[in-house]
C-alpha cells in the first residue's frame, strides 16, 4: 500500500494535491454545518470552535471505526465536546440527532437512486 501510494504521489501531483484538498475542504463544510447548527439551535460558537468540535468529534468517529455508523461513541462523543466546552449534555444530543438526521437523509436518497437504477 505504501508503494502504491508512493507511486501516486509521484506519478500524479495534481490529483494527489487533489485529494488532498477536497478533503480538507470538506472537513471546513462540515465545520460550517456545525457552526450553522449550533446558531440554529440558538447557542452560536465561534468558527474555530466549531471547527476545533468537528476536529475532536472525528476523533471519536476514528476510535468507534469498528461499530456500524460508530452508533454511540460518535454521539456520545459529541455529548462529552459539549460537556468539556460548557455548551451542555442536551445541546451536545440535540447536535448529534441533527446530523444523524442529515446522515439518514443522505443514505435513504442513496437506497432510493440505487433502486431506481434496477
Amino acid at each position: 500500500l505504501d508503494a502504491q501510494l508512493a507511486f501516486f504521489y509521484r506519478e500524479h501531483p495534481g490529483r494527489a494535491f487533489l485529494s488532498l484538498s477536497l478533503f480538507f475542504l470538506s472537513w471546513l463544510v462540515e465545520a460550517g454545518e456545525a457552526y450553522i447548527i449550533f446558531w440554529l439551535l440558538g447557542h452560536p460558537v465561534s468558527l474555530s470552535l466549531a471547527l476545533c468540535l468537528d476536529a475532536l468529534a472525528k476523533l471519536f468517529t476514528a476510535v468507534g471505526f469498528f461499530i456500524p455508523a460508530s452508533l454511540g461513541v460518535q454521539d456520545g462523543g459529541n455529548i462529552l465536546l459539549t460537556l468539556g466546552f460548557r455548551l451542555g449534555a442536551t445541546l451536545g444530543a440535540t447536535f448529534s440527532i441533527l446530523r444523524r438526521v442529515r446522515e439518514a437523509f443522505w443514505m435513504g436518497l442513496g437506497l432510493i437512486l440505487a433502486l431506481g437504477e434496477k
